[in-house]
């Protein structure tokens, strides 16, 4: 149980890593365009 727990939390962290990349490349890139 111990071990689905750290897979869920590698899960979470990952995702709201990704998530924070695509909308900082999203803000720089509308940036740029503007």
């Amino acid at each position: 149980m111990v071990i689905l727990v750290v897979v869920v939390v590698v899960v979470v962290v990952v995702v709201v890593v990704v998530v924070v990349v695509v909308v900082v490349v999203v803000v720089v890139v509308v940036g740029h365009s503007n």
